[in-house]
């Protein structure tokens, strides 16, 4: 693994080592976000079964998510690796390898080969070790460092707990040589049992993005078709945007991303008064994207309102926005100065509006889709948010029948959160 491939682990929150678009992948990262993994233990050894039984367990975890897309995981080798089992998989004429411990508890869907050589040394030493090399990548890039909280012996490697900023703690995992970093380890024992919405005559779907933040689009994009089949007579939809406050600007600043408060106020956030901020990750421009976004769904067709954000999405970014949008704008027939007025009489009760949501619902990253008030962590594919939203009505209409094509790729990871 380059360094470039260690530095994408930590930027999405260690969880995500690559951002990978096979079928495999994106099921399993859905659990990870879900639940935290495994349970807390001491010094906790791994209790050998065979690789026959740690097998059987990882398939059956595997193909529990696999059947909902119709295919499933097959065994092609095993063999000992490490304190581990490596396993070959194949899924649907894809071979690639996962990990599990000896009792078939834990999986691991990456390994990362790391520079460090660990023999004599004590687990925090490692733990250290480790941290350090990942901090060296991340100063290369700019960004913030991450902290070891705490490193434990946990069924034969070390369980390292790492803190990655705005109070959200990690764990990850290295072999007791300290020569490969596992970012992420699922619990085998929690098969997928499949989203089902509360009920209801009408479903409601909020669906919470930043405005250039590439998984959100790729939400939105996805969704776009379900809007299109499913309509707003029988769908309530709701877009809302990803709001940090004040609190967002101090972590940058100590994590010397800028300079000082006044140089943050001014390149990501709005300011109601001294102590209210209203933030975005990606800037200025994008908070004043999504502003203009709000006020395009507050006063225009919601049909123009996704015409709008899918040609923003594929024209412009945080760095031009400011400008990009208005030609855009013009196309669809947005009267700008409309636009502008809304942006500038309305920015701070729309954001207040915003920001009470995000914690309503706890909403840390882009995208979080809520159906009829259930978080949905599944597929970001046309066909998956269909199903999700079907499984809301007390009587599905006959378009659930129908099924969307399109949005065969799929990647799991987040901004934010």
């Amino acid at each position: 693994m380059s360094r470039s491939g260690i530095y994408a682990v930590v930027v999405v929150a260690i969880v995500v080592l690559v951002v990978s678009s096979g079928i495999y992948f994106g099921l399993f990262r859905e659990k990870a976000e879900e639940k935290e993994v495994p349970p807390k233990s001491e010094s906790t050894p791994s209790k050998e079964v065979g690789a026959e039984e740690a097998t059987n367990k990882v398939l059956e975890y595997m193909n529990s998510y696999l059947k909902t897309q119709g295919v499933e995981a097959k065994l092609v080798g095993v063999e000992e690796y490490k304190g581990l089992y490596r396993l070959k998989i194949d899924v649907n004429g894809r071979v690639f390898e996962v990990y599990s411990t000896k009792d078939g508890s834990l999986m691991f869907d990456k390994a990362s080969p790391i520079p460090i050589s660990g023999e004599g040394l004590s687990k925090e030493e490692i733990a250290n070790k480790t941290i350090d090399y990942i901090n060296s990548v991340l100063k290369e890039q700019g960004m913030p460092e991450i902290k070891l909280v705490g490193v434990e012996e946990y069924k034969g490697l070390y369980r390292l707990k790492i803190d990655i900023g705005q109070g959200r703690v990690v764990e990850s995992y290295v072999t007791k040589d300290g020569s490969v970093f596992f970012p992420q380890a699922y619990d085998t024992s929690q098969l997928y049992e499949g989203f089902d919405a509360p009920d209801s005559e009408v479903v409601n779907v909020k669906f919470f993005v930043m405005s250039f933040c590439p998984y959100g689009n790729i939400a939105e994009e996805a969704l776009m078709p379900v809007y299109q089949l499913l309509g707003e007579e029988k769908v309530e939809w709701e877009p809302h945007y990803v709001i940090y406050g004040k609190r967002y600007c101090e972590i940058l600043v100590q994590r010397g991303n800028v300079p000082d408060m006044d140089s943050c106020r001014e390149n990501y956030c709005i300011a109601k008064d001294e102590e209210t901020w209203y933030c975005s990750m990606h800037g200025i421009q994008e908070l004043n994207q999504d502003v203009r976004e709000l006020c395009v769904w507050k006063y225009y067709p919601h049909d123009v309102w996704w015409k709008f954000v899918k040609e923003v999405n594929q024209s412009c970014n945080s760095r031009n926005a400011d400008t990009c949008w208005e030609q855009i704008a013009e196309k669809l027939g947005i009267n700008l100065e409309q636009v502008k007025k809304c942006q500038a009489e309305e920015a701070i009760s729309l954001l207040e509006g915003e920001t009470s949501l995000n914690s309503k619902y706890n909403v840390r990253g882009s995208p979080t889709v809520f159906i009829n008030d259930k978080v949905y962590r599944g597929e970001r594919t046309p066909e998956a948010y269909k199903n999700a939203i079907c499984s809301g009505f007390k009587v599905p209409p006959k378009e659930c029948g129908e099924t969307l094509s399109g949005g065969g790729k799929s990647p799991r990871g987040s901004c934010g959160g």
